[in-house]
């Protein structure tokens, strides 16, 4: 799955060297249907450069920061050098998880669901969550009620908790503190035992920013690379993402 349109200024987008330049990388958008984008020499790494080569090689994929893109001219300039160790890892990360979500994706539909059912249901999944993924770790959770505001048929979201349920592993956090009583104040009778504690208990809770309704609104590759899918414009911390969904 790809999504259409254009990435904006400040994105970090995952892509595949495709071509090195003496003047720069070429790099093949993973995340965006046939777009392709120029990391200049002056990008590719900090300090003076000799050979590019010694930086990035053909075929290694790539987390680049979007410095500007030009639609009339059909030209996207990327940063490799802007993007930090932990943007990095992060952005990988998430472009892992939505190539995993694809395929939980053609398992709820089947593999054999044609372009327009899936991109339908893609995009109102994506209406209602930043990620297909946590559109399906939130149905893992919490079952056809994270589903209700999404505009999709019985059918498709009973799958789609079912595919869930059978494939994502929910994250949990143990949490732990003591508990203390109150007990009559001690007489001279008394002997003197050290003050008691209660055991320390235990409580275990699924995480994630699903285990409440999300109400804003991302790809991965895989077996449905052609698929293309909205984006739409997020108010978190990332950076802006795009729409509309064509094919």
């Amino acid at each position: 799955m790809k999504y259409s349109g254009w990435p904006e200024p400040g994105e970090l987008v995952v892509g595949d060297v495709d071509e090195i330049a003496d003047f720069g990388v070429f790099v093949d958008l993973d995340q965006y249907e046939n777009k392709r984008g120029l990391c200049h020499i002056s990008e590719v790494a900090s300090g003076w450069i000799k050979n590019v080569r010694d930086h990035v090689r053909e075929g290694q994929t790539v987390v680049a920061k979007v410095l500007d893109v030009d639609e009339s001219a059909s030209q996207i300039d990327l940063s490799i050098k802007d993007v930090n160790e932990h943007q990095r890892k992060e952005t990988i990360q998430d472009w892992k998880n939505e190539r995993k979500a694809d395929n939980w994706m053609l398992i709820a539909l089947g593999e054999d669901v044609d372009d327009d059912r899936y991109t339908s249901v893609a995009n109102a999944l994506l209406r209602e969550y930043d990620s297909l993924y946590d559109a399906f770790e939130a149905a893992a959770i919490r079952g056809r009620e994270a589903l209700e505001d999404a505009d999709i048929d019985d059918d498709a979201a009973a799958a789609i908790v079912d595919a869930a349920r059978e494939n994502v592993s929910v994250p949990y956090v143990d949490v732990t503190g003591y508990s203390t009583s109150s007990r009559p104040p001690r007489t001279a009778s008394t002997t003197s035992d050290p003050p008691s504690r209660r055991p320390r208990a235990t409580a275990t809770f699924p995480t994630g920013s699903n285990w409440r309704s999300v109400t804003s609104a991302r790809p991965s590759t895989g077996s449905r690379s052609a698929r293309q899918t909205t984006r739409p414009r997020k108010t978190n911390s990332r950076p802006p993402q795009h729409a509309p969904a064509t094919r």
